[in-house]
């Protein structure tokens, strides 16, 4: 319970002070604050429903996964895992579009340009777009990914090793 309030915690606070403002800025205030208003009840009612469907559940599962396992099969770990990886795809693109329009207009402001950065595609302009902020970050982010990512790979192979090993080993025994 403790983990999930500070992932929770976590994800509105890191997500949300970088894009409310964004967001507010290209909705208009009236239906931003609507949406932010109904996406509140939303995740207030469906946290009581989480939560009233864990404690009424045989078992007591302790995650979502296995919330989704006992009530709906296997399928439930592919949708929960695609929602998932939906919502962080999400958050991404957000991140991204926020640091390259900030990038291009930091910029845009030590050239002293006026007009709308994201308007002109060709010429000098070009360099006043998100776009190409956005492909520079990602050209960072890859490699630090790509070796997190091996690392993680490298200890679920060990496990997978040992595990045969050991399985291996019972079945001789």
């Amino acid at each position: 319970m403790f983990g999930g309030v500070l992932s929770i915690i976590s994800t509105i606070l890191g997500g949300g002070v970088v894009a409310l403002p964004w967001s507010f800025y290209m909705l208009g205030i009236y239906p931003a604050l609507a949406i932010m208003v109904v996406m509140a009840c939303l995740t207030v009612n469906s946290s009581v429903l989480y939560l009233k469907a864990k404690d009424l559940t045989p078992g007591k599962p302790e995650s979502i996964y296995e919330l989704g396992y006992i009530l709906m099969k296997r399928a439930s770990i592919f949708i929960i895992s695609g929602i998932l990886t939906l919502n962080g795809l999400g958050m991404c693109m957000i991140y991204f579009m926020i640091f390259g329009n900030t990038i291009g207009s930091i910029v845009a402001g030590i050239n002293n340009f006026e007009g709308q950065p994201d308007t002109f595609i060709t010429g000098s302009t070009f360099i006043y777009q998100r776009t190409i902020y956005i492909l520079v970050l990602a050209m960072f982010l890859l490699p630090i990914i790509v070796k997190k990512e091996l690392q993680e790979l490298h200890i679920v192979s060990m496990g997978l090793f040992g595990s045969i090993l050991l399985f291996i080993l019972i079945l001789f025994v």
